[in-house]
This record gives structure tokens, sequence and C-alpha cells, in this order.
């Protein structure tokens, strides 16, 4: 027992390391930094437990591999996914840390916080725009010579555009900054697997109990889900929606991380949230993706007017095209809307925020 809480201590003092040398000049990053790679993956504890600490530990090490497993093809322009798992696992990872237990003291945590948020923006600039091409190659455009000018213009821009938040996630990847953040991550991971080592040995108290814990965590979850969708009734515009999604989201992947344990009772209850969060971030994406347009078009308008005028028919095929993609997911999700009302979803919602007793299940 004494071994496992120093090699706590031990990785925790490192992981407390990194934030004197984040602070070192951007210009000296340039040079090649002596970090030993950490491995791609080191495996979760498998056996379900009833201590909460150890189960969040679990979790957290899972999103940590899955940083770990696709930060290598981070940067191929020939397939997106990488950037987009690594993404969504550094969401994970932030949900985690926002309502787990910490495994390390507050100073450490608020630095890997901040890293963790910086990184997500970085990789989500340029997502943006690979969801942006990705929906415009959905359109189908028609072949008529009229519009063909305006189509290429719009393909055409989103490729430019997406050079330039590209190119700075390049330069970010070849900073210390970026090599002391996977240092962080693999030192956090390293705690994480300290404290499941300790096996059963450690008494749980009622605080560390998972079946009183996490019903507590999706109450909290419920009180903010519950306040957004409030802020919809009647107001089904684009910040109010998003705002729900976001509630949500929160929601679905706590159910997904503990997805084992309660099957037969998180499932249904995922797929009527993940069905709304699936059709509120098409609409979102529309959201976003129309006011860029326009404003790319207003630039045109007023730097090269001849060109303007001969792409406009096709500039506005393509937004009339997303508009209609717009409505379409708007009364998918105006049928959703009654779901999340009903009856059969509160009474389930009701269930996951009960303790329940963990030698039944």
């Amino acid at each position: 027992m004494a071994l496992k809480k120093n090699n706590i201590a031990q990785a925790s003092s490192a992981l407390e390391s990194t934030e004197a040398v984040s602070a070192v000049e951007p210009e000296l990053a340039a040079g090649v930094l002596a970090v030993k790679p950490a491995p791609r993956k080191i495996k979760p504890p498998k056996q379900q437990t009833n201590d909460f600490k150890r189960e969040c530990a679990a979790v957290m090490i899972k999103q940590i591999n899955t940083i770990f497993k696709y930060e290598p093809n981070l940067l191929d322009k020939d397939d997106i996914e990488p950037l987009h798992e690594m993404r969504v696992a550094i969401n994970k990872l932030r949900n985690c840390m926002r309502y787990f237990p910490a495994f390390a003291d507050r100073r450490t945590m608020k630095a890997l916080k901040r890293e963790c948020r910086h990184y997500k923006d970085a990789l989500g600039v340029v997502r943006d725009f690979d969801v942006t091409l990705a929906e415009f190659n959905k359109l189908k455009p028609p072949k008529t010579e009229s519009l063909q000018a305006g189509i290429e213009w719009a393909h055409a821009t989103i490729l430019a555009d997406r050079e330039a938040p590209y190119n700075n996630l390049v330069k970010e990847t070849h900073l210390l900054r970026y090599e002391e953040f996977k240092r962080m991550l693999a030192d956090y991971r390293e705690l994480c697997v300290a404290y499941c080592d300790m096996g059963e040995s450690r008494r749980i108290s009622r605080e560390d109990q998972f079946s009183l814990q996490l019903p507590k965590i999706f109450q909290r979850l419920r009180r903010l889900y519950y306040e957004r969708r409030e802020q919809c009734e009647g107001n089904f515009d684009m910040h109010t929606i998003h705002a729900l999604r976001l509630g949500g989201k929160r929601i679905r992947y706590t159910l997904e991380f503990f997805m084992q344990h309660r099957v037969s009772l998180y499932r249904p209850m995922r797929k009527v949230i993940k069905a709304v969060h699936d059709t509120t971030g098409e609409m979102h994406d529309v959201d976003v993706i129309l006011p860029y347009f326009e404003a790319r078009y207003s630039d045109l308008v007023l730097t090269d007017p001849e060109k303007a005028r001969l792409v406009r028919p096709g500039f506005m095929w393509v937004i009339r095209k997303y508009i209609k993609k717009r409505e379409k997911y708007m009364l998918q999700f105006t049928r959703q809307w009654a779901l999340i009302h009903s009856g059969r979803f509160e009474k389930r919602m009701e269930r996951i925020c009960a303790p329940w007793n963990h030698r039944r299940h």
C-alpha cells in the first residue's frame, strides 16, 4: 500500500513540473525536445467495482489512450477522422475533469484543463472547415452551366480558408508547449493507473461509493439540461438550441462512460439524447455555414464586383440548399422535442438520478 502511494506522489510531482517548462519562450521551442514518447495505450481495469474514484480513473485512462491513439495521424489531410476523434477524446476528458474526482492537486488540474481547452479550440477551428466541406459535398450540385461558377467558387473558398487554421495547427504541434501537453496527459494517466492498481485493498467510504456518487453527477447534469430546455420553450433560435445540445452532450458522454454498469437503463436514454444531439448538431453546422458564406460573398462584392455578379446564381443555389436542410432538421427537432418532454423520458431520468444497490447489478 505504501508503495502505491509513493507512485502517486512521484507521478504528481512529475506532472507539476510541467508548468515551469510551459513558460519557456516560444522561440526556444524550435529545438528538438528530449521527451520520451508516451505509450499510446495502457489498459484500464475491466472489473467493475463500487469504487467511484476507481471507475472514474478507468474512464480517464481510456480517454487519454484515445488521444494518444489518434495523435500521430493528426495532420493527415487525406483522413480527417484522427483530428475529429482526438478532439472528441479531449472534450470527453474535459467533461471528466469537470465532474469527476481529481487525481492531482488543484494547480496541476488547472494547468491540464487550460491546455485541454487550448488544443480543443485549435483542433476545433480546423474541424469546422472539415465539417463545412463535408456538408458542401453532400449538396450534389446540378450540372447547370450558369450555376457552376458560384458552386466552384464556394468550394474553392472553403479549401482556401482551411489552410490558415491548418497551418496554425501544424505550428502548434511543433511547439514545446504541445510536447509538454502530451507529457502532462501521460503523467496524469499514470496517476489514474496508480490509483486503479490499489485494487480492492482500499476501503470504500460512503462518499466514494459509485452507486451513490454517479447519481449525484446525473442530478447536476439534469438540472443543467432542464434549465436549457426551459430556455428553448417558444424560442428555437440558434443560441438556445446549441446550448441545449451542449447540455445534452454532457449527459450522453456520462451515460457512455458507464454504460456497462446499467445497460438496460442507460442505453434507451442515450438513444434519445443522442438523437437530439445529432439533429441539433446538424442544425448548428448549418447555422455556422450560412453566415460564413454570406460574409465571404460580401467580401467578394467589395473586392471584385464583376466576379461576384458571375458567381451569384450558384452562390444563391448553395444558400437555398442550406436553408432547406435547416428546415428539414428543424422538423426533426420539433418531433424530438416531444420525446424529451414525455413521461417515459422523465421516468428514466428519475431512475438515472436515483441511487441503487450495486450488489444487485
